[in-house]
């Protein structure tokens, strides 16, 4: 779903200016690195073998994921000057889909 959004709002962007796009896509990819990251170490361990490594795996997840966003957004600050905006809306759009994507189902 993040992935979708990202796209689509790139797109749009783009339309009006590809600069714009360009910077919204890298907002966006910023979001979605970052929560694989998280993910990458989250599903790493099993709860069910050993919950107090599970509990840890989420809490270096979460520092990871924390790590990853902010080294993205240093890197993005040098490459994307003119369209600072476009790359917070971006990064804010990808992040708000985590609310709706809870009242999906998907199994």
């Amino acid at each position: 779903m993040q992935t979708v959004v990202c796209v689509l709002m790139a797109l749009l962007a783009s339309a009006i200016d590809l600069r714009a796009g360009v910077g919204v896509a890298a907002g966006g990819c910023i979001a979605i690195v970052a929560d694989i990251v998280f993910a990458m170490n989250v599903f790493a361990a099993s709860a069910k073998d050993n919950p107090r490594r599970a509990l840890r795996a989420f809490y270096a997840g979460e520092g990871f994921k924390i790590l990853t966003t902010v080294t993205c957004f240093l890197i993005a600050v040098n490459f994307f000057k003119e369209q600072w905006l476009m790359v917070m809306a971006g990064y804010i759009l990808v992040l708000l889909m985590h609310w709706p994507a809870l009242l999906f189902d998907l199994k």
